[in-house]
């Protein structure tokens, strides 16, 4: 019965292990189509800065520092092309099988959860004690003292 229970454990474990590994597939899946989408708008911003430091000794004026700098910031912003309903309905589809793929999973893991409990509250007795009720103690006797 420990094994029976111990073995149906562990497979629940694995498939539930499967399936939320599966879920993170999902998320660089669903990003790959956003990205394919040409009808929305891109916005690029790149910032250079630099920086410039002098400094000179003696001459007529003296000691001179001199310490300059410049940010450019440029920003391009590139319109959407046509609405693709194709790669939308791609979209919904892969969300929509993500819904179903999730649901699944949490109904067998609440399956599994219950078969495992009930299967444990059926036999707690032998969980309880595996060798029976009558067993005592040491050696095959039914006595539980040691002489």
């Amino acid at each position: 019965v420990q094994m029976t229970t111990g073995k149906h454990l562990k497979e629940q474990r694995e498939s539930w292990e499967k399936s939320l590994t599966e879920t993170s597939k999902y998320y660089s899946s669903r990003a790959e189509a956003i990205d394919k989408f040409s009808h929305i708008p891109k916005t690029s911003k790149s910032e250079t800065k630099s920086t410039s430091k002098s400094s000179s000794t003696g001459g007529k004026d003296g000691d001179e520092s001199k310490e300059s700098s410049s940010v450019s910031t440029e920003e391009k912003t590139s319109n959407g092309g046509t609405l693709n309903i194709h790669r939308i309905k791609a979209l919904a589809a892969l969300d929509a099988q993500m819904y179903v793929d999730l649901v699944a999973a949490l109904k067998g893991m609440m399956d599994g959860y219950v078969i495992v409990l009930d299967n444990m509250e059926k036999n707690l007795d032998k969980l309880e004690n595996p060798r029976g009720r009558g067993y005592g103690g040491y050696g095959s006797g039914g006595s539980s003292m040691v002489y």
